[in-house]
């Protein structure tokens, strides 16, 4: 990859991590730092991450933290474009949080993927993810959490100049400076609702 070209993935790359952040923030999740490679290695760039204690999350927040890179990077991005496109950075996100709600409503794997109730559990993961990605991408659009972003991103921009490193103390300070509210959890059932009802709302069998 040319410099330029590496550039332009490392600046997706900081709002990618910007909505990360932005999101963990609003979810009440402890942000430790955000780290991005330093400009000086996009040769070999460091692997770019959210250090934050996720463990008390409930699956919804989880998922909406784990969408939410993908939204501030591209807001015109679709959710199946993402699960198609593997060799996107943001597949691998959306291919955790479509596991993390596939296991919080079975309570286990559905080992048979052509079973009726595979294809019933598919249908009401999916659904539910469709809904949560549209809600967040127009919750992303509104301006606290725009301007946070932006803000999160030019800190961490100006931090690849160096070791590519921004604290928690800084995101928080620019989420709680642009007005964005922390979120309380949506509590979710933890196994799929009545069968047949779902089933009928999917139109398929039982």
């Amino acid at each position: 990859m040319d410099r330029a070209r590496a550039e332009q993935s490392h600046s997706r790359t900081c709002f990618h991590e910007a909505g990360h952040a932005v999101a963990a923030y609003t979810v009440g999740a402890g942000i430790d730092r955000v780290e991005v490679s330093p400009l000086s290695r996009l040769e070999r760039p460091r692997t770019p991450r959210l250090w934050a204690d996720i463990g008390g999350l409930s699956m919804h927040d989880e998922v909406v933290l784990l969408l939410a890179g993908a939204i501030a990077q591209d807001s015109n991005v679709t959710l199946a474009w993402l699960l198609k496109y593997e060799a996107w950075s943001a597949h691998h996100d959306v291919v955790r949080a479509r596991k993390a709600a596939r296991t919080h409503f079975t309570g286990a794997a559905v080992d048979d993927a052509g079973s009726p109730q595979a294809r019933l559990v598919d249908a009401h993961v999916n659904s539910y993810l469709r809904r949560t990605f549209e809600r967040e991408r127009r919750w992303f659009a509104l301006e606290p959490q725009k301007l946070a972003v932006l803000a999160i991103y030019n800190e961490l921009k100006q931090a690849a100049l160096t070791d590519g490193v921004v604290s928690g103390d800084i995101v928080r300070a620019l989420c709680r400076s642009n007005d964005v509210a922390q979120r309380p959890p949506l509590l979710l059932p933890a196994k799929l609702p009545d069968r047949r009802r779902v089933a009928a709302s999917f139109d398929i069998k039982p």
